[in-house]
């Protein structure tokens, strides 16, 4: 299946159980078996999934989740080239796609301060995730994150604004490992995990004590059709 069939499902979906199985099929056609973004597919994926926020798609959280999926594996190329001694051109078609991704997603972070205050806690929740990868002014964001999770009365929605602000550099984690919020404390668990920070001794302890039970696991089968966890959205499950 093409990516324009799969956006064509997102884009016409009726209900929510359709929206999630086409998000689910995106991120697979822009992510090459859960590793990498696939050339000639990802950046296509991105701009078509950019248009429909823009156009104004009810399936928001979920456009917003495949975006946040296929970013978060643009990186695996340019990381070898990175690591390589002697770099020969041999990831050129990868390198240019993930530089794809990103061009495709310049600017769009205006789009998404937009809707940091949307009336449905999922779609804040994953704006607020998908700002801290695109965002062209982090510190600002950062501190508008902290005034609106301040203000946020749903504790996912709160616990994404807080893992939001790690991702645009706040610099203490420890003390939401002990909030009064489990969304909070699993969420920045997992968070620091996923991104290998959590080797600091001082906050061993307090990442295995706030770690959910049973973590998020990526299931072989679409995600959308397994149980939900409580500090996850719905839309997160891909």
């Amino acid at each position: 299946m093409t990516h324009y069939e799969v956006v064509a499902q997102l884009r016409e979906a009726v209900d929510r159980a359709a929206a999630r199985s086409a998000a689910y099929d995106l991120a697979r056609v822009a992510v090459d078996d859960a590793v990498a973004v696939t050339p000639g597919a990802a950046s296509r994926v991105v701009t078509a999934v950019r248009g429909l926020v823009e156009a104004g798609t009810p399936w928001r959280a979920d456009a917003f989740a495949v975006l946040n999926y296929v970013v978060d594996h643009a990186h695996v190329y340019r990381g070898l080239r990175a690591g390589a001694r002697t770099y020969r051109g041999e990831w050129d078609w990868g390198i240019a796609e993930e530089e794809a991704v990103e061009q495709a997603l310049s600017g769009f972070d205006r789009v998404v301060r937009d809707m940091l205050d949307d009336p449905d806690p999922e779609t804040r929740s994953l704006a607020s995730l998908v700002l801290a990868r695109v965002s062209g002014a982090p510190a600002a964001d950062r501190e508008l994150l902290k005034m609106l999770a301040d203000a946020e009365p749903d504790g996912r929605a709160r616990a994404s604004a807080v893992e939001a602000r790690l991702r645009l550099g706040e610099p203490e984690a420890g003390g939401w490992l002990t909030d009064d919020a489990p969304e909070t404390r699993h969420r920045i668990a997992w968070y620091l995990a996923a991104t290998r920070r959590d080797s600091d001794p001082a906050l061993v302890p307090l990442v295995r004590s706030a770690r959910p039970e049973p973590e998020p696991s990526w299931r072989p089968e679409p995600a959308w059709r397994g149980p939900e966890s409580s500090w996850r959205w719905p839309a997160e499950e891909i």
